[in-house]
């Protein structure tokens, strides 16, 4: 780590101030996994105190079929190895299990021998949750959007809602049946929390731009009760194989709660350095105080480039404006979690970055600048891109199907119906999703005009692919009568498990224009 100062006093304290603001568990253990320090973002993440933790050895919190990673690690940092990032679980006081990325650093002594290994510990079970989501999503197709952890509404291109999954009803304050169909401005206000003025529509934007939109930094849901939320969204267009606009979907969640930091420990210096993040100061008007090797590797600059240089450097010039919205919310002592924005490298490679900066301040508790662990986020925002997209085409599929598709969960109820189905049913689609299938779905027997048995819960029983005898006959509203041929195959998670069954079903007689 470089810093202005050359006081080893003041280099300490500086860097003490750092490692205290950082959100992320900081632990050093000597070479038989004793740990030594215990910052309160360890605290915060694994549920034991500093006084708790220190002396004891770091497999107090490694469960028991995972104790050989510890083995493997310490081999590792005696010969002076580093860890690289990776992914495990751990385990919390309270016995809860956390899924976390880890990167691990040998400590040397003057004499360069190795004295011990820092640990950076970032928990990652909510994003990682939301990763199985989506993945989930891919396998049950356009169900699973019930169980993404942000909130998703989708649009039709006269901005009225057409979907919205019950993360979305909880934030808007509305159920479902209620916003179906209406105008999304109706049920979706937003305002700016400074000035509370109403924030521009980002689906409007849109449709008229035809291009993803995201909000503004300060943006205010305000729910029918009159309480607010803070939240983050995007808005991107959905298009048909053509490439037409045919909707929008909105992606927002509740960015209002900050979480709690910090620090204190002791050799700091080899711990910042051997964070994989960028780890950076700057006093409040925006000047590079410290740099550490991370932010070389990320952004280009070596230390003695930016040191002393404004942070503006590093940031494009359509996004200038963030710089003084941060320091103000800074100066005012405030924390900045886990903000996602871009930054420009030395060679003006633009990349995705998520940001942390929090206040630092003396013992006596005055201001004496910001630090900020930035973290190059371009590769996952790829992934999470190629995944909306791959979730997009499913859609376009299903609704493409020349077949009726409809898709319900473990318990029949219908969760996705295609334009098909609902013209076979003769039904709205707001009858049909949520409602149980044998409701909207009744069957017979044309011979004895006898119900046949539902073959989801036959699927259900069975765990198998079902199709329907012949002389079976849906029963529409109106009461005629429609001879169908149809089958029923279980659809399961990533883990195998059995969470909803697709039914696929035409008139006899008629030809199949999608495939089965």
């Amino acid at each position: 780590m470089h810093t202005l100062s050359r006081d080893p006093i003041k280099t300490a304290a500086r860097l003490a101030a750092i490692v205290n603001s950082s959100q992320d568990a900081i632990v050093t253990k000597n070479l038989s996994g004793v740990i030594e320090t215990w910052n309160p973002g360890a605290e915060r993440i694994f549920g034991y105190s500093r006084d708790e933790a220190a002396g004891q050895s770091i497999r107090l919190i490694i469960p028991s079929g995972l104790q050989a990673e510890e083995d493997q690690i310490l081999e590792r940092v005696r010969k002076g190895e580093r860890v690289e990032p990776f992914e495990t679980i751990r385990q919390r006081k309270d016995g809860t299990l956390l899924e976390i990325s880890i990167s691990v650093s040998p400590l040397f002594a003057e004499t360069g021998n190795v004295i011990g290994a820092s640990k950076i510990a970032r928990d990652i079970t909510a994003q990682k949750r939301n990763q199985r989501a989506v993945l989930e999503a891919q396998n049950r197709l356009i169900v699973t959007l019930n169980s993404i952890g942000d909130a998703v509404l989708a649009t039709d291109t006269n901005a009225r809602v057409t979907y919205l999954n019950p993360v979305a009803e909880s934030l808007l304050g509305y159920q479902g049946v209620d916003v179906i169909g209406r105008t999304l401005s109706d049920v979706f206000r937003i305002v700016n929390e400074h000035t509370g003025r109403l924030v521009a529509n980002p689906v409007d934007r849109v449709l008229q731009e035809g291009r993803v939109v995201g909000l503004a930094n300060h943006t205010l849901l305000v729910r029918p009760d009159g309480s607010e939320i803070s939240i983050a969204d995007s808005a991107s267009p959905v298009r048909d194989a053509e490439g037409n606009i045919i909707g929008v979907v909105l992606v927002f969640r509740d960015v209002s709660a900050e979480q709690r930091t910090a620090r204190m420990a002791a050799l700091l210096a080899a711990i910042v350095d051997s964070s994989d993040d960028a780890i950076i100061s700057k006093d409040f008007s925006g000047t590079i105080t410290s740099w550490n090797a991370a932010a070389e590797r990320i952004f280009g600059y070596s230390a003695g480039e930016v040191i002393g240089q404004s942070i503006r450097l590093l940031i494009p010039p359509d996004r200038q404006n963030e710089e003084a919205d941060i320091l103000a919310r800074l100066s005012r002592g405030e924390r900045i979690t886990h903000y996602q924005t871009v930054r420009r490298k030395k060679n003006g490679q633009l990349c995705d970055i998520s940001i942390t900066a929090s206040p630092i301040k003396d013992a006596e508790g005055r201001l004496l600048g910001a630090s900020k662990i930035a973290r190059d986020i371009t590769e996952l925002k790829r992934a999470q891109t190629a995944l909306y997209e791959s979730q997009e085409r499913w859609r376009v599929t299903l609704e493409s199907i020349g077949d009726g598709v409809i898709a319900t969960d473990v318990e029949s109820r219908v969760t996705f119906a295609n334009a098909t189905a609902l013209e076979l049913l003769g039904r709205k689609r707001a009858a049909v999703v949520g409602a149980r299938l044998a409701d909207v779905f009744p069957i017979f027997n044309q011979l004895t005009k006898e119900p046949v048995p539902n073959p989801v819960e036959r699927v259900v029983r069975e765990g198998k692919v079902i199709g329907l005898a012949n002389h079976t006959i849906l029963r529409l509203p109106d009461g005629s009568e429609v001879p169908i041929a149809d089958s029923a195959a279980p659809i399961h998670d990533s883990t195998g498990r059995l969470v909803g069954v697709v039914l696929v079903f035409r008139k006899c007689g008629e030809s199949s224009v999608g495939n089965r």
